[in-house]
């Protein structure tokens, strides 16, 4: 739970809360999906750049990145 200014914050700047129960992340589909992607990514661009594994976090580490810096198209007002 959150206090009721952080509610209220979210709120005003158009941010919808969803609780899930917590230590279930299978419960959460896009959070699941969004892993499965960055994993994904990940291990397509460690294999195209033949780096070896010991490269695993920072391949991970760029794949979030660019996940973060990604542009995204908003869809009826919300995020996708």
């Amino acid at each position: 739970m959150v206090s009721k200014e952080f509610e209220e914050y979210f709120w005003s700047q158009g941010i919808r809360l969803e609780y899930t129960m917590q230590k279930t992340p299978k419960l959460n589909g896009m959070v699941e999906r969004i892993n499965r992607t960055v994993m994904e990514r990940a291990r397509c661009m460690l294999v195209h750049a033949k780096f070896p594994k010991t490269f695993w976090a920072e391949v991970l580490m760029t794949t979030i990145y660019e996940v973060n810096m990604s542009l995204t198209d908003p869809l009826d007002g919300d995020i996708p």
